[in-house]
This record gives structure tokens, C-alpha cells and sequence, in this order.
């Protein structure tokens, strides 16, 4: 790609990408755009480059500049969806969805490139062994017996340990064991509210949030998110100060599927705008310990006065995904979480707590997620380099401090309902934008996963992906 050609790709991605923003409401008219030192980090490119993107899009009266102030969207600037009459609450229907994908992925025998689960080489199976020789040896009772909520104290000590390292401070009596990072969001939900209840959420979100909102009953209100800091806190005030909110459900670091972080300025203002207004704050912060340490911003929990954030976490993304255990930090709700936990299951697979308490009693936790986060990384800058030299221009792609999750948007001309069934076509499987979105949209973005060591059958179907954009461009430049 000649020098040109690559100003030229990136002053264009910068325009489709507003343009995106804006007419999905995400930018309302009147809002204020990321600055240009914002957007030239973002995208990776100078303050020439950004300026020239905007300056186009001005002279199309989609966006407008303010001496001193910045760039805003003009008032003639259309839009698709008003985001501000989406405060009343939508209800959730995506199950049927989440199902069709996850019955399709099981039967199939899907492409890794779908599937956000920790591959088999970057499971450490020689340790987790050495561990389960070792409580196997002292067969205690325990190993065979239910074990119910919180669950095997020793374990939840050493979390309280973990947790530490993450800024909070809790003790083993604070935390409860659960099957999985999803029980643990379940439970918490429930534990704030009731049916028809609101829940301010991210769009797009995880889909496992979005399960646990329509499987509660309650009623979601997506806000708009930042590349670099997440959701967008002067939304989420407008609606604290409008309607009566449940909870705040958010996934605030390497959040899946956009992989933004939020920083801890941003955590500390989130926290106080919800102690304000009697909040919840339920943080799912599965993917914490796959950001680099250097950097990493403490946990939303960490910047709480009154107790009233729940944490909620797991081992499935940096150890064993079929280990099934995760926990939950409740804070002033534990009674609630305690007896929403009594409900929903009587025991958590106690053979699987005591391998792992183990495992984090040798100290091969941390050795272990540093190789984690090494690995993952390498793959990452290959996917990087695909999706740069062989996808169509306006691609964007977001760039994750970590994690082994990327959000790819294509150029808005692509048909996203045809690009998903010639990928299929071509053994590709691919998840439907309609589970990220609380509304069910259909976009032509993608997420794409790289949780094994071996990538390589990753890296070849993202090339294929990549020429099929292509050629669907060039199908719509001919008709």
C-alpha cells in the first residue's frame, strides 16, 4: 500500500466512523465530538489527517466547528434513532438468538474465530493436573459432597487476595463462589430490583448482560460508548436525573465486544453520579487480569463510599472455561445475592473450587496470566496487519489495551445479512450484531476472537473475510 493510499484510507475510516456515530444517535445533534488529539490516538494517525477528515465532513453540514470549543454534530445532521427517547426502557428479546448461535456453534463444530472461550493450548492443563493429584491425595470429604453458597472458604480467601491486587479491599465473608461469571451477573441482577425495572447498559454490550436483563424481566436503557473511555457519563446522568434506574450493568474493562477500558478518572465519576442517585452498580469484570498490568485502572468497586457496587468475576477467561467457577463480590446486597443464590442453584461443584484454590496457593496464577497476556498480544498485532492490508477501506477496528476480542466495523455499503451467509457459506460462522444490540440492529460489524496460541486458522479465515468484504464493495460499485 503506497503512503497515499494509506492518508487517503485513513482520513476516509475517520469519516465513516462519524458518520456511523452520528446517524445511530450516538453523537445526538448538538453533542460534542472527541477531540482531535482524541481521534488522532484512536486511529492512529496525525492531527492533519483527523483535521482533514473532519473538514470534509463539516463541508457535507454533518458536523460543525466552534472557535475554542470544538467540533460538535449540526443541527441539520440526520440521524436514524433519537437516543434520548430510548430513557422509558426497551424490553430484551435476543435469547432466541443467543440460542440459534450457541446450538449452531455446538453441532457445527464452529471456527474458532467466533468463539470467545480460552482455547485448549492456553489452558495450563500440566498445573491444573499437579493440582488435582494433590487434593485428590488428601481426599477430603468435601471433595464429594455438596457444597453450598459462599462456597469453599479456603478458595474464597485467596480471592479476597486476588481482589486486593484489583483495589478492593474484602475479606473471605464478603465473597460468594458461583458457577460461573453468568450465574454471578444473574444473581446480582435479580438483586436489584423487580421486573419492568430499568437497567442502563453499553452499546453494544456483552450478550450474557443482555440475557440476564430479559430473563429478569427488566427493561434496558443502552447508552452510547467512547472508543477511549467507555460509556458516556453525561448520557448516563441525563437519565439518573430523569428516571428511576435499578442498575448501572456494565463490562468496564476489555469490555466485550468493543474492547475499550475504562479509565479510573471515569470509574470515579460513574460511581458518584450512582451513589447519588441510589444506584447499583453491577460490574462484570471477567477479563480484568488479560489487561498488562501497567495501566490497568482499579476495579469500578474500588471508588465506592457506600458498598453498593457488585462484583462479579471468574476464572473461565484465564484458567479453565470448563471449570465453570466465579465469584461475587455483593457488597451491602450480600443477603439479597445470598438468598437469589439459594434459588438459583444449592451447590457449586466443590472438586473444581479446591483444584483451584490450589492453584492460586502455589502461586502459579499470576506466572500464568503474564504468559496469558504475552501471547495473546502477538496475536493480536497479526490481526491487526490482516485487517490493515486486507480489508476494504473504511474498515475500523478497535484496539484493546489486551483481552483476545477486536470489534470490526465494516464500510456502512456492506450488506450485513449477505456478508454473514457467504462467510457461512465459506465454514465461517459468525455471531449476529442483533445479540450485542439491546434494540436487535443488524450492522455489518463483526466480532472476531483469537483465544488460542495456534491462530493460524483465525488469520486465514480473516483474510477470506476480508476478500469477501472486498468483493461485495466491488458488486456494489458495478450495480
Amino acid at each position: 500500500m503506497s503512503d497515499l493510499r494509506s492518508r487517503v484510507s485513513k482520513y476516509k475510516q475517520i469519516m465513516t466512523w462519524l458518520r456511523y456515530q452520528i446517524e445511530n444517535g450516538n453523537y445526538p445533534q448538538g453533542a460534542r465530538l472527541p477531540s482531535v488529539r482524541q481521534l488522532s490516538l484512536q486511529f492512529k494517525v496525525s492531527l492533519t489527517t483527523v483535521l482533514r477528515a473532519l473538514s470534509e465532513l463539516e463541508g457535507e453540514d454533518i458536523i460543525q466547528s466552534v472557535s475554542r470549543s470544538g467540533w460538535f454534530v449540526s443541527q441539520q445532521a440526520s440521524k436514524s434513532r433519537n437516543l434520548w427517547a430510548d430513557f422509558s426502557g426497551m424490553e430484551i428479546q435476543v435469547n432466541r438468538d443467543i440460542v440459534h448461535m450457541l446450538t449452531t456453534m455446538a453441532e457445527s463444530g464452529t471456527s474458532p474465530i467466533s468463539s470467545a472461550v480460552l482455547g485448549r493450548d492456553m489452558v495450563p492443563d500440566d498445573l491444573l493436573r499437579r493440582c488435582l493429584v494433590s487434593v485428590a491425595k488428601k481426599s477430603t470429604d468435601v471433595t464429594g459432597e455438596y457444597l453450598p453458597p459462599p462456597g469453599y472458604f479456603p478458595l474464597r480467601q485467596r480471592i479476597a487476595n486476588l481482589m486486593a491486587g484489583r483495589g478492593v479491599t474484602c475479606a473471605a465473608d464478603d465473597i460468594i463462589i458461583t458457577s460461573g461469571d453468568s450465574v454471578a451477573m444473574e444473581v446480582a441482577l435479580w438483586s436489584t430490583g423487580e421486573p419492568g425495572d430499568l437497567v442502563i447498559i453499553e452499546e453494544p454490550t456483552y450478550f450474557g448482560i443482555l440475557m440476564a436483563i430479559e430473563q429478569a424481566g427488566f427493561k434496558a436503557v443502552p447508552i452510547a460508548t467512547e472508543p477511549d473511555t467507555g460509556l458516556k457519563l453525561d448520557y448516563v446522568e441525563a437519565v439518573l436525573t430523569q428516571r428511576k434506574v435499578a442498575a448501572i450493568f456494565l463490562n468496564p474493562t476489555l469490555q466485550n465486544p468493543l474492547g475499550h477500558t475504562i479509565p479510573a478518572g471515569n470509574r470515579q465519576k460513574l460511581v458518584a453520579l450512582a451513589e447519588q442517585h441510589a444506584v447499583t452498580i453491577i460490574e462484570d469484570d471477567i477479563f480484568s487480569d488479560l489487561h498488562p498490568e501497567v495501566g490497568r485502572p482499579p476495579a469500578i468497586k474500588h471508588f465506592e463510599t457506600s458498598n453498593s457496587v457488585i462484583y462479579c468475576s471468574s476464572f473461565s477467561k484465564t484458567v479453565a472455561p470448563g471449570y465453570r467457577v466465579g465469584w461475587c463480590v455483593p457488597g451491602k446486597h450480600y443477603s439479597k445475592v445470598m438468598a437469589r443464590m439459594m434459588e438459583r442453584t444449592l451447590s457449586v461443584s466443590s472438586l473444581p473450587q479446591q483444584v483451584l484454590s490450589d492453584f492460586l496457593r502455589r502461586g502459579y496464577y499470576m506466572p500464568h496470566v503474564g504468559r496469558l497476556r504475552d501471547r495473546l498480544e502477538r496475536c493480536a498485532r497479526t490481526i491487526r496487519d490482516i485487517v490493515q492490508n486486507y480489508f476494504p477501506i473504511g474498515t475500523v477496528m478497535s484496539s484493546p489495551a489486551g483481552g483476545f476480542i477486536v470489534w470490526i466495523d465494516l464500510p456502512r455499503t456492506i450488506d450485513s445479512v449477505a456478508f454473514l451467509e457467504t462467510a457461512k457459506a465459506k465454514g465461517i460462522f459468525l455471531p449476529k450484531s442483533t445479540i450485542f444490540y439491546a434494540d436487535g440492529r443488524e450492522v455489518p460489524s463483526i466480532r472476531v476472537c483469537f483465544a488460542s496460541a495456534d491462530n493460524r486458522q483465525v488469520f486465514a479465515e480473516l483474510v477470506l473475510l476480508g476478500e469477501i468484504a472486498h468483493a461485495q464493495m466491488r458488486n456494489k460499485t458495478l450495480c
